[in-house]
């Protein structure tokens, strides 16, 4: 019997056990060597509380309570260019490749067509098989550079300055509907 699963926005008691999560899923970077994505460190405390303040921050929780169960996900957004900018939705690698990410998308999602956003973008690694493919399952398309936002724009540019000489990075969009918020 697979065990329950709930969705709910993060609390400051969840921060600790965000990073674990992160620092988790860092390892399958590693094995596609990818050492340097693989160490980055987990999210800044501060940057978690500050997105909890801002209902931009969910996790999934395993277990009969949504309040007292684990923490197995995150997903964790931005406001950018009058969008929601998803910075980072992970999954404890043992519980992987089971729906609970997408389901953290769509919360963050929901949440964003609640506060009048009509638009998701995201940042990611162009020829990493779970990343690009994953989100156009999800409804998400390479966003072109001349399309791009002030601050998406340069956003995208520190996180290429960042990563050097590593895999390629893209801009994806998706156009969010009223429907998902109910």
């Amino acid at each position: 019997m697979r065990s329950l699963i709930h969705l709910r926005q993060a609390t400051t008691h969840d921060v600790e056990a965000i990073r674990a999560v992160e620092l988790a899923a860092g390892t399958m970077f590693a094995d596609l060597g990818m050492d340097e994505i693989a160490n980055d460190p987990p999210p800044p405390r501060r940057l978690l509380r500050t997105a909890i303040g801002r209902e931009l921050l969910w996790v999934a929780v395993a277990g009969e309570d949504s309040t007292t169960g684990d923490v197995i996900g995150y997903g964790l957004g931005s406001p950018m260019d009058g969008h929601l900018h998803l910075e980072q939705v992970s999954v404890h690698p043992s519980l992987a490749r089971r729906g609970i990410g997408a389901d953290i998308f769509r919360a963050l999602e929901c949440q964003a067509v609640r506060g009048g956003k009509r638009v998701s973008t995201l940042f990611t690694f162009a020829d990493v098989p779970w990343n690009a493919p994953y989100y156009q399952r999800l409804g998400y398309q390479e966003l072109l550079a001349s399309a791009h936002g002030p601050e998406l724009a340069k956003a995208l540019l520190l996180e290429r300055q960042a990563d050097g000489d590593g895999p390629p990075r893209i801009a994806m969009y998706k156009e969010l509907v009223a429907t998902q918020a109910t």
